[in-house]
């Protein structure tokens, strides 16, 4: 069991692994589909995060979705959510946010766009 393996995910269509990113950097890897019944496991992952880096203050979040297929709105309200805290907290508890995404899939370039409208001061997209 590593150091990161509680934010780890596994559910019937959806799996998401974490590993470190430079020193002291995190980096979720979602694959195969988030849609409803993987809500739960996500949002219990976020709030391990937000735990985690209210302890740790990591460099950066880097949230890979190119391998994820598909993400409906519940599961994107997760995300949501996530942002919300973050661009709203003090400016020390506040850190960087990289969506990673395949410029091939319309519904990714669009998601992460409208999250970046929604917090610029802490997300940052890449492709």
């Amino acid at each position: 069991m590593t150091e990161l393996s509680n934010l780890d995910v596994d559910t019937e269509a959806l799996c998401v692994r974490a590993s470190r990113v430079d020193v002291d950097g995190i980096q979720l890897a979602l694959t195969g589909s988030a849609e409803t019944p993987a809500y739960e496991a996500l949002m219990t992952l976020v709030r391990r995060l937000q735990a985690r880096a209210h302890a740790q203050r990591p460099s950066e979040v880097v949230v890979d979705l190119r391998e994820l297929e598909f993400m409906n709105s519940t599961c994107i309200k997760t995300f949501v959510t996530w942002l919300s805290e973050l661009r709203d907290a003090d400016a020390v508890a506040r850190y960087p946010v990289r969506f990673v995404f395949d410029p091939s899939k319309p519904w990714q370039r669009r998601t992460v766009g409208a999250l970046k409208s929604f917090a610029p001061s802490v997300v940052i997209v890449a492709d």
